[in-house]
C-alpha cells in the first residue's frame, strides 16, 4: 500500500520491495546495498 511505503521511507528504509517481487529490481537493490556497504567507513559498518 502506498501509505506503508511512505511510512517505511520516512522511517529510514532505503528501498521498499513489494509482492510480486520483481527479481531484476530485487537484484539491483541488493547489488546497490552490498556495494554501499563495502564503501562505508569502518565506523559506519
Amino acid at each position: 500500500m502506498p501509505r506503508d511505503i511512505e511510512r517505511g521511507m520516512a522511517a529510514g528504509f532505503t528501498h521498499y520491495l513489494t509482492k510480486p517481487l520483481d527479481i531484476g529490481h530485487f537484484l539491483q537493490v541488493a547489488d546497490a546495498l552490498l556495494d554501499a556497504a563495502t564503501t562505508l567507513p569502518p565506523e559506519q559498518k
